[in-house]
């Protein structure tokens, strides 16, 4: 299209006010004088429309700064193509002043097709496609929250509206525009908005508001490159902000860079933002009436965008994030940021409900599973990805709606590693060790099943296995460590249970059974009884469950000997209080006294006396053990017990 000259561009806005209802003063004081009633049907029809858009304007945004937003999103959807031929990096700059706000940019330029869009509500130049914000054409209309004058210079066009509220003010001069001389502009600024302040006296009240603009505001704006504001107070040195950014892809995930560069006077200071971003369409959304573009066809796609921030050392920066609709919405409870082309109020400060929204959701909720499978690939996001989770405390009803999507697509992804390293696993289908279950050298007690693997990387911390038993992970259930044990015990000629090498091992591993013992339900409690954890004197490894009574192998501190057919445990297991501990919940107890002297006695009925094969040393623990326990109206040995020496000879008879 050819560029207009000045006098062209003129008539254009000549054009458009008299479109718009607007005459000039000389007309309405011809009208005053000749056709009053024309001048009065005029004015009521004006001042109808008037009242619509005085409405708008002033319910519309709940803040007075939100025009800041509008026109970065205006300035997102314009063209760049002059100043990318010129290797010029797109960008907008904010000048706030007591009494003015000067807007500048190097985009191509306003048409005439541009003007008459702002002049009318309802009304946009704006594509409504997919990667483009505009959406209700009245955003511009926004500036008169805080501006009683606004004049624009752009091309051939110099212009401006007003709305000043004085009494004779009817409003419409908010779309009806008039022509004003203007001056040259700046080097490389190719459009220039000025707004004239209605209350100069809030500058500190506005600068804080742009002060506060998100720092990640420029991250899901793909054409503007720098966003700068700049202060100027009255008797001080301008202070200026200046955003940029960078984006690096490498196979899908994308690094970006966000930089905020200070300045007042000569001093400057930079800090640097990094995120990780994931990018994904959406395809076959369904229909809503605010996705349609000028021909009428539906617009079924979407882009979402999740960023993720990290330190300099790759580590979460866990902080709640605002979501996005192309603009800031607010922040709701999520530690990563959401783009997405949601449906929004009028106000664009908050998304409706609709089948669209929800479809768009949950493309999210798929965005953010995969973002942390390609987590799961980096160090040492591998083993932090879940601190993005939210809380569960989201109370939005659309918003808590995504955590429970995002829950339930983790739970299905693997996404864990195991304390072996073999692979990623679902989050229900690994369990974390306890500290108990875990022996002095940080290896398990007890090998984790090849092929089953249960154990849980001990590389995630507490406080990430915490956030993780949202996602079904659990400590580790006694019946799973029942089945390592029993396992354990199959492998003979390698059982650690069996090895009586490692005191410390023993310790371990008894406590933590015994604490098993108080967590397991009926029918793991009879299968641990079933397994041959108890070692007896006589080598044999048996379990509790074999219909034989099992005692301790002492009366308080005298030897049971060993020679009577009792089942004793072997000394070393009884001497360890946490093995003896174990030992009492599977049911071995002491022997009763009077069982030991009885036996005794029957071992000594069958002895032949003259080979009574007994050993000096059971014949002395025989003596011994009568010596502590025999009843004291016993005042001497049962007929058949027989004293032998070292030989086996008999030194006594009965």
């Amino acid at each position: 299209m050819p560029k207009l000259s000045q006098k062209e561009a003129r008539q254009v806005i000549t054009d458009v006010r008299e479109g718009n209802g607007g005459i000039t003063a000389k007309d309405r004081d011809k009208l005053k004088a000749q056709m009053p009633s024309v001048l009065r049907a005029s004015q009521n029809t004006r001042r109808q429309l008037a009242d619509s858009i005085k409405i708008v304007v002033d319910n519309l945004y709940s803040k007075e700064t939100r025009f800041l937003y509008e026109l970065i999103q205006n300035a997102e959807d314009n063209f760049y193509s002059t100043a990318t031929a010129n290797g010029e990096e797109p960008f907008l700059a904010f000048k706030l002043y007591p009494d003015r706000i000067i807007v500048d940019s190097n985009e191509d330029g306003f048409s005439e097709s541009n003007i008459k869009a702002i002049c009318f509500v309802g009304n946009s130049t704006k594509k409504h496609s997919a990667g483009y914000i505009g959406e209700k054409g009245i955003g511009f209309k926004s500036v008169f929250k805080v501006a009683q004058k606004v004049h624009i210079h752009s091309g051939p066009f110099s212009f401006a509206f007003s709305h000043t509220r004085e009494e004779d003010d009817d409003g419409l001069g908010m779309i009806t525009p008039y022509y004003e001389d203007a001056k040259e502009l700046p080097h490389g600024v190719r459009t220039r908005i000025t707004l004239t302040l209605l209350d100069s006296t809030k500058f500190e009240e506005r600068a804080a508001e742009f002060h506060n603009v998100p720092d990640t505001f420029l991250m899901f704006l793909s054409q503007l490159k720098r966003l700068s504001i700049q202060l100027y107070r009255p008797k001080d040195a301008p202070t200026a902000t200046e955003y940029s950014k960078v984006e690096l892809e490498k196979n899908g995930l994308y690094t970006t860079y966000l930089a905020k560069t200070m300045r007042k006077g000569k001093e400057e200071s930079t800090s640097e933002k990094k995120y990780y971003t994931m990018k994904s369409d959406l395809h076959k959304l369904p229909f809503d009436e605010a996705r349609k573009d000028k021909q009428g066809n539906t617009i079924d796609t979407a882009t979402v965008i999740l960023a993720f921030p990290v330190d300099e050392d790759d580590e979460p920066v866990i902080e709640q994030q605002h979501t996005y609709a192309f603009l800031p919405l607010r922040r709701v409870g999520f530690k990563f940021l959401i783009q997405a082309d949601f449906v929004t109020q009028a106000n664009r400060e908050d998304v409706v409900h609709s089948k669209r929204n929800q479809a768009v959701l949950e493309g999210v909720a798929r965005a953010f599973a995969v973002a942390m499978v390609m987590f799961c690939k980096l160090l040492p996001l591998k083993y932090q990805w879940m601190r993005y989770l939210p809380e569960d405390s989201i109370t939005d009803e659309f918003w808590s709606t995504l955590w429970t999507m995002v829950r339930e697509k983790l739970k299905q992804t693997p996404l864990l590693e195991s304390w072996g390293g073999h692979g990623l696993y679902k989050p229900p289908d690994l369990e974390r060790l306890q500290a108990d279950a875990i022996s002095k050298d940080g290896s398990p007690l007890l090998a984790d099943l090849e092929g089953a693997e249960v154990y849980l990387s001990p590389k995630y911390t507490k406080a990430d296995f915490r956030i993780l038993k949202r996602l079904g992970t659990n400590r580790l259930q006694g019946s799973k460590f029942v089945d390592r044990l029993d396992a354990d015990l199959r492998n003979s000629s390698s059982s650690k249970w069996r090895s009586m090498k490692c005191a410390d091992w023993r310790t371990r591993i008894c406590k933590f059974l015994s604490k098993v013992f108080l967590e397991i339900v009926d029918h793991q409690w009879k299968r641990l009884r079933k397994l041959a954890l108890i070692p007896l004197r006589d080598g044999r490894w048996v379990s509790s469950g074999s219909g034989t009574r099992i005692y301790f192998p002492k009366t308080d501190h005298v030897d049971i000997p060993a020679d009577l057919g009792l089942s004793l445990v072997c000394p070393v297991a009884s001497e360890n209080v946490a093995w003896a501990d174990l030992l009492s919940n599977l049911d071995v107890m002491s022997c009763p006294q009077e069982l030991v002297i009885s036996s005794i006695h029957e071992r000594y009925r069958f002895t032949n006396l003259d080979n009574p094969g007994l050993l000096l040393l059971n014949a002395v623990a025989h003596m011994r053990y009568l010596y502590w326990f025999l009843p004291k109206d016993h005042s001497s040995l049962a007929p058949r017990v027989r004293l032998v020496n070292q030989h086996g000879s008999l030194l006594k008879e009965g």
